[in-house]
C-alpha cells in the first residue's frame, strides 16, 4: 500500500514542471500568509485541477482541505452543508454544532479550511460574490476557484468580488 501511495505521488509530481512547482508554492504561500480568495486559471486541460490534487498531497497539517467540483444547482448552503460534512469526517474531534461555532473552535486551534471549487463557471452568477463575503465573515475559510479565461471573463461580469481575488495563472 505505501508503495503504491508512493508511485502515485511521484505521477502526480512528475505531472509539475518547474514552473507549476514555484505557483505551487506561491499557493501554498498565499493559503497560508493571505485571506483573499484565489483563482487557478487557466485554459482547459492545462492541469489546474492535477495542481490541486498536488496541494491536498502536500498536506500541511493545520489545513483541512474541501474539494468541490462545482455545480450549477449550488447554494451557499449547500456548500455549507459540504463543507460541514468534509470537517465531520476528517476533523472527528469537533464538536457537532453550528457551522460557525465549528469555525471559532479551528480558529483557535489555528486551523484553516481550504476550500477548493473546481469548474467554478459552472456556479450560479452571484453564488461567487456570496461566497468570497462568507469567507470574509469567517477567517478559518480559504477559497481557490477554479476557472478557464473564458469563465472567468464571464464571471467578471456577474461577480465584481472576483476582481479581488488573487489570480494564478
Amino acid at each position: 500500500k505505501k508503495r503504491f501511495i508512493e508511485h502515485k505521488r511521484r505521477v502526480f509530481h512528475a505531472l509539475i514542471t518547474q514552473e507549476r512547482t514555484k505557483k505551487l508554492e506561491l499557493l501554498i504561500h498565499l493559503l497560508a500568509n493571505s485571506r483573499q480568495a484565489l483563482v487557478v486559471c487557466g485554459p482547459q486541460g492545462i492541469g489546474k485541477s492535477t495542481l490541486l490534487k498536488v496541494l491536498q498531497e502536500n498536506q500541511v497539517e493545520s489545513w483541512c482541505y474541501c474539494p468541490l467540483p462545482a455545480n450549477a444547482a449550488f447554494s451557499l448552503e449547500k456548500i455549507q452543508a459540504h463543507i460541514a460534512q468534509v470537517i465531520k469526517q476528517n476533523l472527528p474531534d469537533q464538536h457537532l454544532q453550528e457551522l460557525s461555532g465549528v469555525f471559532r473552535q479551528l480558529e483557535n486551534q489555528h486551523k484553516n479550511i481550504v476550500l477548493m471549487i473546481d469548474d467554478a463557471g459552472r456556479l450560479a452568477p452571484g453564488l461567487i460574490n456570496k461566497i468570497i463575503d462568507y469567507a470574509a465573515d469567517h477567517p478559518v475559510l480559504r477559497v481557490i476557484f477554479v476557472l478557464t479565461h473564458d469563465e472567468l471573463y464571464v464571471k467578471n461580469r456577474s461577480d465584481a468580488a472576483i476582481d479581488d481575488c488573487h489570480l494564478i495563472e
